[in-house]
């Protein structure tokens, strides 16, 4: 645990958090693989955990029906996805597949929400970093939502 622990305290995302609060991300924390194509979270399900990405890509997509999949943005390694665990009903918006092969650190939303709900201080520094996720995420969905209605009106 301590080199992950070490990992989190050096990633600019965790930057500036106390070694006790690292020492809870890293308790609510664990290692996990994807496979190309593979779906991590669909849209409408419990939303749980959130991940940054240590290897390999991520896309952020929503479904259409007259439209079919839309690709958001692609999450990079060293970046975070998720912000679903923090906000109720705590539900995946959107579906997120492995664009390759991806390795990733998930660590447990309940698991956070309860130390957030120990340790506001905590709840508040993780609530102004995924707002940061959250935006990137809206701007790339209103690109996207942009690019969609300028194509149906050019054909």
């Amino acid at each position: 645990m301590e080199n992950l622990k070490e990992y989190l305290g050096a990633h600019p995302f965790f930057n500036g958090l106390k070694p006790k609060q690292l020492d809870l991300l890293a308790g609510c924390a664990r290692d996990v693989g994807f496979q190309e194509g593979q779906y991590i979270h669909r849209e409408g399900e419990a939303a749980n955990h959130f991940y940054l990405i240590r290897q390999g890509r991520v896309v952020v997509e929503a479904s259409s029906p007259p439209l079919g999949v839309l690709g958001l943005l692609t999450v990079a390694p060293g970046e975070i996805f998720g912000f679903h665990w923090l906000f109720p009903p705590y539900q995946w918006a959107f579906d997120y597949r492995a664009a390759e092969a991806t390795q990733a650190l998930q660590v447990d939303g309940r698991c956070m929400r309860g130390e957030c709900e120990q340790d506001h201080e905590l709840g508040y520094q993780l609530m102004w970093r995924f707002a940061e996720v959250l935006s990137k995420t809206l701007n790339a969905t209103r690109y996207q939502l942009l690019e969609t209605i300028h194509e149906c009106h050019t054909d």
